[in-house]
């Protein structure tokens, strides 16, 4: 019975110096990486050179009704009261005035944003001034004073283009697009409006065809979200995370968990998890420039961080970093079809605006897109989710996508699981995104 017992306990002591050994070799960290190019530049501007200064002083003369819901009907095209929209017009042409003397500025470079938490309180008001604009520019074209409207549909593009190029993270970017998304289409509207001027519409082609790559800022975002991210891997590592935030008991066992971590290499080695992450944005920066078709999205996200469940993702090596790399980084993914949207978006509306100066000129549509080349485009733009050249459909007055599924449904709006009311939404969920050239009246 002693040598059972003697036996045992060998056995368990080998079991124990077998796990210590695993749990010393697994739990070694890598060398520090070299993350020199994922470090964000910044430059040096005078106040009166940087068009945040002015954009922000646009903020200030911003009116923005409490009841907003009036205004937003006037721009999807539903019956407003005049008083209400000529109101907000009239009360923004300071703050308007402001935004013209900052897009003579190529620049906007925002504070540097020290940490997740850190607040972006002009971003909002920036969004309700694009508003505005746009629902300057309406209000203009529907009251015949078509001029006007395509100098605020210049200057709104302007406006986006600077917000979006130089975003110093994510969400600066996101506000740049939306306010993009608003000035194609009062543009689109405009384009599409018979009693729109042939100089008015050669401005508005020409605008279009200045506007910057859309991939810029994802890139200067990726490399905040990456700086970001360092910093919280160090501050769990020296026991420095802000755990304030949250309460009670969810406190109490973050920082045990926490400091578990710091005290077990096991679970987390810093260095290691910096590792990862640099790779993941690395991915997303060479992904950047690509049509959807071309990116590799294989390697990333939720779906690989979280393999085989939470709880076998917590026990494994580096669990620690592991369960941050998923907390921080899955949405990033979907900012690359943001990019492709957008780029097709404009896409569409340069095709829309050179479409039209031809009916205008000859009373019909061209036959085919070749035809806008080499007089009104220098190419035919591309389908950023395929890669091939736009789709159009001379018959049925649309140009469109081929969208994520990256197949042809011949300008398919069918998109029988939408829940968006807003068309601009629902367009991404049908089996193409279609774009009418025409007003409805005139097709």
């Amino acid at each position: 019975m002693k040598r059972i017992l003697a036996g045992i306990v060998i056995i368990l002591l080998l079991v124990i110096v077998v796990f210590a050994v695993i749990f010393t070799v697994a739990g070694r960290d890598v060398a520090p990486p070299d993350t020199s190019d994922l470090v964000l530049k910044r430059v040096d501007l005078a106040d009166e050179e940087n068009a945040y200064t002015w954009f922000i002083a646009a903020t200030n003369h911003l009116y923005w009704p409490t009841n907003a819901e009036p205004v937003l009907d006037y721009l999807d095209g539903k019956p407003t009261d005049d008083a209400v929209v000529q109101d907000v017009v009239s009360r923004n042409a300071k703050a308007v005035e402001q935004i013209a003397l900052g897009c003579r500025r190529n620049a906007c470079q925002a504070p540097e944003i020290t940490g997740f938490d850190t607040v972006l309180p002009y971003l909002m008001p920036w969004r309700n001034l694009g508003r505005a604009m746009a629902v300057q520019a309406r209000w203009e074209r529907l009251h015949s004073n078509h001029g006007a409207a395509t100098d605020t549909c210049i200057l709104l593009l302007q406006y986006a283009d600077r917000i979006h190029y130089d975003a110093d993270c994510v969400i600066n970017y996101l506000v740049g697009i939306a306010i993009m998304d608003l000035g194609l289409k009062q543009v689109r509207d405009l384009a599409r409006d018979p009693a729109t001027p042939s100089g008015d519409m050669a401005k508005l082609s020409n605008a279009l065809g200045e506007l910057r790559a859309f991939d810029h800022g994802i890139v200067r975002g990726i490399k905040t979200e990456f700086r970001l991210a360092d910093r919280t891997i160090n501050q769990i590592r020296d026991g420095t995370v802000d755990t304030t935030l949250l309460t009670g008991q969810a406190r109490e066992e973050a920082d045990s968990v926490l400091k578990s971590a710091r005290s077990l290499g096991y679970f987390y080695q810093p260095n290691k998890t910096k590792t990862v992450f640099a790779e993941f944005y690395r991915g997303m920066i060479s992904n950047a420039p690509l049509c959807y078709a071309e990116m590799d999205l294989s390697g990333s996200g939720e779906d690989r961080v979280f393999q085989g469940g939470r709880a076998h993702m917590i026990t494994r090596p580096n669990g620690v970093g592991r369960m941050l790399l998923g907390l921080l980084i899955p949405a990033l993914e979907r900012i690359l079809d943001t990019k492709c949207r957008m780029e097709c978006t404009l896409a569409a509306t340069r095709l829309v605006v050179a479409c039209n100066g031809v009916a205008r000129q000859r009373g019909s549509l061209p036959e085919s897109l070749g035809e806008l080349v080499p007089g009104l485009l220098a190419q035919v733009p591309a389908d950023s989710f395929d890669g091939e050249p736009f789709r159009y459909d001379a018959q049925s007055g649309i140009v469109y996508s081929v969208g994520r599924d990256l197949e042809d449904g011949g300008g398919s709006t069918n998109a029988p699981e939408s829940t968006h009311e807003d068309p601009r939404a629902k367009r991404w969920e049908a089996k193409d995104a279609v774009f009418r050239l025409l007003r409805e009246e005139t097709r």
